[in-house]
């Protein structure tokens, strides 16, 4: 009975020494996966705001991927200079962008430049809509492209 008391005390010590190996190992494993470049940007967004404003609208803003602080999943920048996920401005960076210049994948504008492009002087995309217009379907009073469409 003593021998066999003592080979399951010498097999517990075993399995402790396994536990405190195994979890040393995770720990490590987790200090290396939070370090990892992929993990870093996960979930991180971009907000910069100008401190100049112009008749109280920034000078310019950036606003891209999502901001857990207010639950926004898209950026919306608006200001003068406007670069994000969707943008309004003057000048409109984005993938969705509405501006007097809008450049993005859907650009909305006075002169728009993107994938569907829908200006009212100029358009220049995939799809283009302006008073001159360039893009594989391009419609307006002058297009130019593949499919060109008088209005």
């Amino acid at each position: 009975m003593v021998h066999e008391f003592q080979k399951n005390e010498q097999q517990l010590a075993l399995l402790r020494d396994e536990i405190q190996r195994l979890t040393a190992r995770v720990t490590e494993l987790e200090q290396r996966t939070e370090m990892t470049p992929a993990r870093q940007f996960v979930n991180r967004g971009v907000r910069r705001t100008s401190s100049v404003r112009v008749r109280g609208i920034p000078l310019y803003q950036i606003a891209m991927g999502p901001d857990p602080a207010t639950g926004q999943m898209r950026g919306h920048a608006r200001a003068i200079f406007a670069c994000g996920d969707i943008a309004t401005g003057v000048l409109a960076f984005g993938g969705i962008s509405q501006g007097v210049i809008a450049i993005g994948g859907v650009a909305v504008g006075l002169v728009a430049i993107g994938g569907c492009a829908f200006g009212v002087l100029a358009g220049l995309g995939g799809v283009a809509t302006g008073w001159f217009s360039l893009g594989g379907v391009a419609m307006g009073v002058r297009p130019v492209g593949g499919l060109p469409i008088v209005l």
